[in-house]
């Protein structure tokens, strides 16, 4: 159990760093774990997570009594404290790959992200299965502008037109421009909404 006196930080690099990276970057013996969702990394901390194939090791969980819940915000606060991704592969790894896999392919959620991508921009604005956190072939975050911007949502859609033509013999053509995400879409709904108040 970690001492009272340690800082969130502290106790990131303490219990979690070993698999997860001094950074939250991740390793061969964890996902990154960068900007979480917190909701969805509380009820993971807390459950633990085991029997996924990628990763020998499980991950433990922890009581309360083990990690406080102000410790665990400060745990949060700084794993948001560094440069937010900027490319579409920053942004792949630090919001999709954990459950769709670092080729877009499904990973551990099955959920194939390259073949896939009218639906971006309501998929990540929506997500699914919202609060059922422990269904990794169902649950989704969402993501609102001031966390994946509507131009960060057509870079991610670069990032895996990329991905999928470099994993296709016969590479098909490049995505519309017309589908998954543009900033002035984002821009649009924020004005409809003003109007509609």
């Amino acid at each position: 159990m970690p001492p009272d006196n340690l800082s969130g930080k502290d106790i990131y690099l303490k219990e979690c760093a070993v698999c997860h990276g001094v950074e939250g970057e991740g390793n061969e013996r964890g996902y990154p774990i960068r900007f979480p969702v917190e909701s969805y990394a509380e009820a993971v901390t807390r459950r633990g997570r085991s029997g996924n194939p990628e990763f020998a090791i499980p991950m433990p969980a922890y009581s309360k009594a083990q990690i406080s819940d102000e410790k665990l915000k400060e745990i949060w606060e700084y794993l948001r404290s560094f440069p937010k991704p900027q490319s579409g592969k920053e942004l792949y790894q630090t919001y999709c790959a954990n459950c769709h896999g670092a080729n877009g392919r499904g990973g551990f959620s099955g959920e194939n992200v390259i073949r896939e991508t009218d639906d971006y921009r309501e998929a990540i604005r929506e997500g699914s299965h919202r609060y059922d956190f422990l269904n990794r072939k169902k649950y989704m975050p969402s993501y609102a502008v001031a966390e994946i911007s509507g131009e960060q949502i057509a870079l991610l859609r670069r990032y895996a037109q990329e991905l999928r033509r470099s994993q296709t013999p016969n590479p098909l053509p490049p995505f519309p421009d017309n589908h998954g995400g543009d900033e002035d879409e984002d821009e649009d709904e924020d004005e409809d909404e003003d109007e509609d108040d």
